[in-house]
């Protein structure tokens, strides 16, 4: 058994990032923190969440939740983006430094998903068109971008249902 707490740190020197998740907790219809994710030779085990309020700790099965990871990227405004985030795009809005998801027109502004592509062993981002386009981050692509919601609390920002 294996266990992984959000603490942990991989790489020699320590100068790899803290690796970081969220958990979508289905029945709950939110966001809850992680605390460990127990693996054995089949896989993820269960889930460890912190408490909230007056509950104790909880475990879930990998079945009731859906975890996702930090990107390890801000967007424009210093907020960390997870898989599973919705972003607005910015690309051609002048001046970047005056535009904050409160003053752009979220509606005419290009929307993406991020995602993990395992395939490529790399975060994307999946930009919504008449066919969707996946697309890599480049660097600075992440400055270009302002979340603005989630793909389980606010699906009808990328066309999913409300």
């Amino acid at each position: 058994v294996i266990v992984m707490t959000q603490k942990n740190r991989y790489g020699k020197g320590g100068t790899m990032r803290s690796l970081k998740f969220r958990a979508w907790v289905k029945k709950r219809k939110g966001y809850r923190e992680l605390d460990q994710l127990v693996f054995d030779k089949q896989g993820l085990e269960e889930v460890w969440v912190f408490p909230e309020d007056d509950e104790t700790q909880q475990v879930y099965h990998p079945s009731e939740m859906v975890i996702e990871q930090y990107t390890g990227l801000k967007d424009k405004n210093g907020k960390e983006i997870y898989e599973g985030d919705i972003v607005a795009l910015l690309f051609g809005y002048v001046p970047m430094k005056s535009v904050t998801a409160e003053n752009i027109r979220i509606e005419n502004a290009q929307k993406a998903v991020i995602h993990f592509n395992t395939a490529r062993a790399a975060f994307r981002y999946t930009i919504k068109l008449r066919t969707p386009k996946d697309c890599q981050f480049k660097p600075s692509t992440n400055t270009n971008m302002i979340v603005i919601g989630n793909i389980h609390e606010n699906p009808e920002l990328f066309g999913g249902e409300e």
